[in-house]
């Protein structure tokens, strides 16, 4: 643990997870965990450098474990650690034969727990393989507040100047620049609740006052680009009246603004015509 915490140093820019894969049916023990905290912590008053802690629980969930909620809960863990490869961001985009254990326990625990969620691997086993699966499970972590923190690479070396791979940085790119533009994406809060019209099979929504994001997938990949129909958001606190709404092709970074209504605190919007997905942004202050 001291070698790795020296090759840590300064940066902060870092999260430990105390084991990949582990579980208490595998003879982890409360002992061995609070020992290293203490070691952990104890390394962190030395250095100054405060840096967050976690344990994946993948393995422990799926076998039962009992001691799963010792560790989600732990006050002294910072961090929910999950793998994007399991279906705990997008049910149904899992790595390879795996199949999906549950529909969004990554949000459900984010609530439950208060704390980040950090997803350590992707739902493919390579960014070169299926760019357009990663796109989707790149803007849903983004949307659920999960940290999305790579691909599942299993190909190496990795071509970087492939196609594929040109695309997955390119609209990798797209994503952050749209993020960039929220007032606060701290404060943005889970709202995918509050949609009530939408012909999408996935959905989600951010939300804070004065300010909505929603990001929507028709769940098919390669699709031809067919008429949006329409949104309808609760949006609490907007008056009534016309808005103006940013809207985003996430696949190609194409940008529009579009015409929406309020009414009795519930946007109306007519989208234009997409064929994956598609992105919205109200700023309303």
């Amino acid at each position: 643990v001291e070698h790795i915490l020296a090759a840590v140093g300064d940066n902060g820019n870092a999260i430990i997870d105390l084991m990949n894969e582990g579980a208490f049916k595998n003879r982890i023990t409360e002992p061995w965990i609070e020992g290293t905290l203490d070691i952990i912590e104890a390394w962190e008053r030395r250095s100054g450098n405060d840096i967050f802690v976690g344990m994946d629980f993948d393995h422990m969930y799926k076998k039962r474990d009992p001691g799963l909620e010792y560790v989600l809960a732990h006050p002294r863990m910072e961090l929910i650690i999950c793998e994007g490869s399991e279906g705990h961001v997008v049910r149904d985009l899992t790595a390879g034969t795996r199949k999906p254990i549950k529909d969004a326990l990554a949000a459900a625990y984010r609530r439950k727990y208060k704390k980040p969620i950090v997803s350590t691997n992707g739902p493919t086993y390579s960014a070169a393989e299926t760019p357009d699966v990663s796109r989707l499970y790149q803007w849903a972590s983004m949307m659920l507040k999960v940290q999305g923190v790579g691909v599942y690479a299993k190909d190496y070396p990795l071509d970087f100047e492939s196609d594929p791979v040109k695309k997955y940085a390119r609209q990798s790119e797209i994503l952050l620049d749209f993020f960039d533009s929220f007032s606060d994406y701290v404060v943005l809060d889970l709202a995918s609740e509050r949609i009530l019209e939408s012909s999408n099979k996935y959905q989600y929504a951010l939300a804070a006052p004065g300010e909505l994001v929603v990001y929507l997938h028709r769940g098919e990949y390669g699709a031809i680009s067919e008429p949006g129909g329409t949104l309808r958001v609760e949006t609490p606190g907007v008056p009534n009246g016309r808005i103006m709404l940013r809207v985003l092709h996430p696949a190609n970074g194409n940008s529009k603004s579009v015409p929406g209504s309020v009414r009795d605190e519930i946007m109306e919007v007519t989208l234009p015509s997409y064929a994956e997905d598609l992105a919205l942004h109200l700023k309303s202050r």
